[in-house]
């Protein structure tokens, strides 16, 4: 699978790009009160979105060529999050989370994490 979207470089990239458009549109979106408060399902989504965005973006920006690029993968996911949540901060019944932060980043380790894993495989089984 990865090697399909590493062969096809602009379909990650577009990828990439419609995954941040839509974290950005869903931090845009407002909810009552009433929904304030982390629940299984917000877990789920903050820490497996962050996984598909820096997977995809890790996937457009490393190709298994340039491993060095990863940690500036990382680091672009990780201020992505942050000003997704300070984003948050400004539409009206949404609220900032560290709490949330955290999670965009366990999903940003666990993509980076795979995605190191299977191209240190793939380099050394080569």
């Amino acid at each position: 699978m990865l090697e399909v979207l590493e062969r096809y470089d602009k379909v990650p990239w577009i990828a990439t790009f419609v995954i941040g458009i839509t974290i950005f549109y869903i931090s845009s979106l407002e909810f009552g009160t009433s929904s304030t408060g982390t629940g299984n399902l917000s877990i789920v989504y903050h820490v497996g979105i962050f996984f598909i965005f820096s997977l995809l973006f890790l996937i457009s920006v490393v190709k298994r060529e340039k491993i060095f690029l990863i940690p500036l993968v990382i680091i672009i996911s990780i201020i992505y999050g942050i000003l997704d949540e300070l984003h948050q901060f400004f539409v009206p019944g949404r609220y900032s989370s560290f709490f949330d932060i955290i999670l965009n980043i366990m999903g940003i380790t666990m993509a980076s994490s795979l995605y190191t894993a299977l191209t240190l495989y793939k380099k050394h089984n080569s």
